[in-house]
C-alpha cells in the first residue's frame, strides 16, 4: 500500500540515480529539463498579457507585486511613487473599467464613502419629489 505522506516519491532524485525512469525511446534528457516550464506564461495559448477582469475591475500582472488594480497602476505613474492603502481611486463616472486619468481621482476612503453617500441620497430625494 502506498503510503500518502504529502513528500513526492521522485523527492531527491537526480538525473545519475538508477530510480529515474527512462523515456519510451531510454533517453534519459526530457527528465529533468532547465528553464522554465513549458505552457506558462507566453508560451501558453491561454495567456492574456497578464491582464484580467475580476469584481468589474482590471488587473494587470505586476512583476513582484502580482496583480494590481489597472486603476491604482494609472495613478501611481502620474503621481511618480506607489499609492498607500488608505489611499482610494474614485471613478468618476462610474465605469470601472475606464481607466483614463481624467476619470480618476485620489481621495481616502471615508472621503470615497462620504462622497458615494451624498450621491446616494440626491438621488432618493429628487426621485420622491
Amino acid at each position: 500500500m502506498i503510503e500518502m505522506s504529502g513528500i513526492p516519491w521522485n523527492k531527491g532524485l537526480t538525473k545519475s540515480d538508477p530510480r529515474v525512469l527512462k523515456n519510451s525511446l531510454g533517453s534519459k534528457k526530457t527528465q529533468f529539463k532547465k528553464g522554465r516550464c513549458p505552457g506558462i506564461r507566453s508560451d501558453n495559448p491561454n495567456w492574456k498579457g497578464g491582464r484580467r477582469v475580476h469584481n468589474g475591475y482590471v488587473h494587470i500582472r505586476v512583476p513582484n507585486r502580482g496583480y494590481v488594480q489597472e486603476h491604482r497602476l494609472v495613478m501611481e505613474k502620474k503621481l511618480g511613487r506607489e499609492l498607500t492603502p488608505e489611499e482610494v481611486i474614485h471613478h468618476i463616472n462610474g465605469d470601472t473599467m475606464d481607466n483614463r486619468i481624467e476619470n480618476l481621482k485620489l481621495t481616502t476612503q471615508s472621503k470615497h464613502v462620504r462622497g458615494h453617500n451624498l450621491e446616494r441620497w440626491k438621488n432618493e430625494t429628487t426621485q420622491k419629489t
